[in-house]
């Protein structure tokens, strides 16, 4: 068996007719018959699915807001000193994308005074573990300096 570049692949996990991979990944015909991709076939791209979720937990302080929400932070100012270097101004618009986004619900109360409530969905709450993940790595490496993360930008007053 040839060693493969990063210009070829092994294509093992084909659907019987040879159509698709479980993935929904469509399988090149000269695949279909050798089981590898040369650069003249179709470029592999990013999972739709996976590009989605990292675009809606990827955006600034959603994250950590979805993880407060986890640990049961409910309102709005139990939910800012979890993220105390949130403003809220930023805070409030988040809240209301990831409201949009269907991972969270914002509840009012009849009672006097009137109180607001923050809790996940269940798309929200299926992003605890995934976010614990990312703890569990960030302890491991960026935590003991295995990975540096970026320079922050400063503001300028």
């Amino acid at each position: 068996m040839s060693t493969q570049t990063a210009a070829t692949r092994n294509v093992t996990d084909a659907t019987a007719d040879g159509i698709a991979s479980p993935h929904g990944i469509a399988v090149p015909d000269d695949v279909k018959a050798t089981g590898t991709a040369t650069e003249a076939t179709t470029p592999i791209e990013a999972c739709p699915s996976f590009v989605a979720a990292m675009t809606i937990i990827g955006q600034r302080w959603s994250g950590l807001i979805i993880q407060a929400l986890a640990k049961g932070c409910t309102s709005f100012t139990e939910i800012s000193h979890f993220a105390e270097k949130l403003s809220d101004a930023s805070l409030s618009r988040r809240l209301k994308q990831l409201e949009a986004q269907g991972l969270l619900v914002r509840t009012v109360t009849q009672d006097r005074p009137t109180r607001v409530r923050y809790t996940l969905t269940e798309a929200g709450r299926a992003l605890s573990p995934v976010l614990n993940a990312l703890t569990d790595w960030g302890e491991r490496y960026v935590r003991h300096g295995n990975v540096t993360p970026p320079a922050h930008r400063s503001r300028r007053a």
